[in-house]
């Protein structure tokens, strides 16, 4: 036990990780964690994973087969006009994607559909490539109830307007103002906000 203690101190030490990288190891390797002997078996529980019952499964499932590395966490991505080709979609997915995510307050559901399709033929690409399916998720971001309002008048996209304490503004749905708004008066989208 002391032989051991001493072998995982040594292994921890920078000295002893440097030597592995100058050696050609990236020091993060499993057989620096591990302290099982080394093995000529399969990693991954591969040859129990070729058994075609129940019992020869459970009898190849061998301790000194490596695990492979499981990521804990999942890597989200927003889709827009930029990412949405099947071709940039594969590059996400082989770069850890877990979930493509649409973002409904922009775009028709026709986009959106063709975003879907092209992330299931990724996918496909991905699965074509490799030989396994990436388990791609799609979340759909929809939106909720929104209220806009008008455009401030003269406004070109930069235009700002200080409401201040104790001042009076008018809220409409009159179309008029719709691109006619100031500190006044405030064109509203939502017909039924004075039944609110």
């Amino acid at each position: 036990l002391d032989s051991l203690h001493s072998e995982s101190k040594m292994s921890s030490s920078p000295a002893y990780k440097k030597a592995r990288t100058e050696n050609g190891s990236n020091g993060y390797d499993d057989d620096e964690q591990s302290i099982l002997e080394q093995m000529n078996i399969p990693a991954a529980q591969r040859k129990a994973g070729a058994a075609s019952t129940m019992v020869d499964y459970t009898s190849n499932l061998d301790i000194y087969s490596k695990a492979n590395r499981m990521r804990l966490s999942g890597i989200v991505c927003t889709i827009g006009p930029v990412s949405r080709a099947p071709e940039t979609l594969l590059e996400l997915i082989e770069n850890g994607m877990n979930v493509a995510r649409m973002n409904f307050s922009h775009g028709s559901h026709e986009y959106h559909g063709g975003t879907i399709a092209n992330c299931r033929k990724a996918a496909e690409m991905y699965k074509e490539k490799y030989g396994v399916s990436p388990s791609l998720a799609i979340a759909l971001d929809t939106k909720g109830p929104e209220i806009r309002t008008g455009l401030l008048e003269g406004d070109d996209g930069r235009k700002e307007v200080t409401l201040k304490a104790g001042s009076t503004i008018k809220i409409t749905t009159d179309d008029q103002y719709k691109e006619k708004c100031t500190a006044e008066c405030l064109w509203a989208d939502y017909k039924n906000i004075s039944k609110v």
